[in-house]
């Protein structure tokens, strides 16, 4: 299966802005039709100075969003098949975007997020990240930094990633085998899309040295990428660090995208402390599956 729907929040932000300009370049990874989309959040209108109408307010932001969506729309048509805009949302931004992913019944979900201290990010979260941790859609986040400097990434080199502290937890295997099969689906749409064939590296920290777990390790990462000679693989396991390790590794491997898994949330607070940790300090865009 291929990657063609893409939905794209955005909340008119200068990551936002940066996040449209990017967006070209999804198309090779197959990326045809996309949805923008934005929430009001009622948070921020539900308390009104006064003297306000809170009526003319939501009718004015309702008819700046409108024209601000429409010349988003301007600038993408000619890159997509299809451009289409989501109706205007009011709620918490994060929930109304992961039910309108659901009903749409897109591919991915694509999103801004800024370089937060992995501190902060923990306790306090953000759209972005709490998208990540509802969805059970993909969601690939991309920083304005990144999208300032590399517009025109060109998904040469896909670095399938994940952790192992324990290697006989069938939830460990699963979300390192998850991370796996959408780094071959990924693969196979760019090649579908521009007929070049990306690298996949599966790179697998365990944190515990064991010769034994580090084979097995790999007979299971083998026992997936089997059957997909027509793409060039590697497959590392090391012994190390997590968070620092991994983004060394895909720095010096110059990935184009870091695919990593996720077990979801800890009784619904967040994404895990290692994973919010990788999300605030790695440059390259990640694309997070479940």
């Amino acid at each position: 299966m291929t990657i063609s729907k893409a939905l794209v929040p955005v909340d008119f932000s200068e990551h936002s802005n940066a996040l449209v300009e990017w967006l070209p370049t999804l198309k090779k990874m197959g990326i045809r039709k996309i949805w923008l989309l934005h929430v009001l959040d009622e948070l921020k209108i539900e308390h009104p100075a006064a003297g306000y109408n809170i009526e003319e307010i939501m009718e004015e932001y309702v008819r700046e969003a409108k024209e601000k969506l429409e010349n988003y729309k301007k600038e993408l048509s000619s890159t997509f098949e299809e451009v289409n805009i989501c109706t205007i949302w009011a709620g918490d931004p994060a929930v109304v975007i992961v039910k309108q992913a659901e009903e749409l019944g897109v591919d991915v979900i694509v999103m801004a997020t800024g370089g937060k201290g992995w501190f902060k990010e923990l306790i306090l979260g953000s759209t972005s990240r709490k998208v990540a941790r509802l969805s059970t859609k993909p969601v690939i986040l991309v920083k304005k930094e990144w999208m300032e400097e590399k517009r025109q990434t060109k998904f040469d080199h896909i670095l399938a990633s994940g952790w192992l502290e324990n290697p006989e937890d069938d939830t460990e295997i699963q979300t390192l085998m998850c991370s796996l099969q959408h780094a071959k689906r990924i693969a196979q749409s760019i090649f579908d899309a521009t007929g070049n064939k990306p690298f996949i590296r599966a790179f697998v920290i365990v944190t515990k040295v064991d010769r034994k777990v580090v084979e097995r390790t790999r007979e299971r990462i083998n026992s997936v990428l089997e059957g997909f000679d027509e793409f060039d693989y590697d497959i590392i396991v090391w012994a190390g660090e997590p968070v620092e390790d991994l983004i060394k590794a895909a720095v010096s491997f110059d990935a184009d995208l870091v695919v990593i898994g996720s077990r979801g949330s800890y009784k619904g607070f967040s994404l895990g402390f290692r994973l919010t940790s990788l999300l605030s300090k790695i440059d390259i865009p990640m694309y997070i599956c479940k």
